[in-house]
């Protein structure tokens, strides 16, 4: 169902989470250079430094330039319109907007210097949904090379570890939040699709022991109700056998005459319930 081996130029006709995308990212990088005050208050910036509750989303509709737009636009139209026509909108931006998001979060844990713009992230996760469906499509590097999918992600991949291990000043493409984006990406696809056995076996056992301690905790509790059940059953029993000693012990005493009329008839309901129980 997910393997290709060749692919069309282009994806065909434009989905509609795509078009979303890039309308309104387009929208925002021309309010950018029309108006400054988008970009102060849009760019995803340190805990200290001016961060504001929107940014680890609307961070991802800023870009540094028309390059930088148009590299990270084409790879949502390229490779994201195969995505959501295999499944669904609701998916893409999911996948799209959980990978920007996340990987912003983590880059101001544990990179909280400057500030971070770009939909770089979303991007890459869209990346590697593609080389996780279609690993084997050809894809022309720079336009001339052919080289398979999951080959280029990989690449791509080791380039942005080695990238953010060895980050020199002003070096001002943020790597860390790409990988994060990748790797947040293809933990987005194990959960929500299964795919692979590594994951699958590892959420099967997870469904399992999770049923399995459901049922230990039903049986307990039908146990606990039962004890309870019969506790009470002994508890009626014993006073019933402790009320009726009493009573024979005052008509021995004073006489059947000295019985009221409750007394006499909780003494042929205990009589009744006796002969009844002996005949069974």
């Amino acid at each position: 169902m997910y393997r290709q081996t060749t692919m069309r130029i282009g994806p065909g006709k434009i989905t509609p989470g795509v078009k979303w995308v890039l309308i309104v990212t387009t929208g925002f990088f021309v309010l950018q250079y029309l108006t400054p005050l988008i970009e102060v208050l849009f760019v995803l910036k340190p805990f200290r430094a001016g961060f504001m509750p929107w940014q680890p989303i609307s961070y991802m509709f800023m870009h540094e330039g028309f390059f930088h737009i148009l590299f990270n636009m084409f790879g949502v139209w390229m490779f994201g319109t195969y995505y959501e026509q295999q499944f669904g909108t609701k998916n893409f931006l999911s996948l799209y907007f959980i990978s920007g998001v996340g990987a912003g979060i983590i880059y101001l844990l544990f990179m909280p210097f400057g500030g971070l713009l770009g939909a770089s992230a979303g991007v890459y996760a869209i990346f590697v949904s593609f080389a996780y469906f279609w690993p084997n499509a050809e894809i022309y590097f720079l336009g001339i090379f052919p080289i398979r999918a999951k080959y280029l992600i990989l690449i791509m991949m080791a380039f942005g570890v080695l990238s953010s291990i060895r980050t020199q000043a002003g070096d001002n493409t943020a790597h860390f939040a790409h990988l994060m984006g990748a790797v947040i990406g293809f933990l987005y696809l194990q959960i929500v699709h299964r795919r692979y056995a590594i994951f699958g076996s590892f959420f099967q056992f997870l469904s399992d022991k999770t049923e399995r301690v459901s049922t230990k905790r039903k049986e307990k509790k039908q146990q606990k109700k039962e004890q309870k059940k019969e506790q009470k059953v002994i508890y009626k029993d014993d006073w019933v056998k402790d009320k009726v000693d009493d009573l024979l012990d005052k008509v021995s005493r004073d006489g059947l005459g000295s019985l009221t009329r409750k007394e006499k008839e909780f003494l042929d309901k205990v009589s009744m319930d006796y002969n009844s129980k002996s005949d069974d």
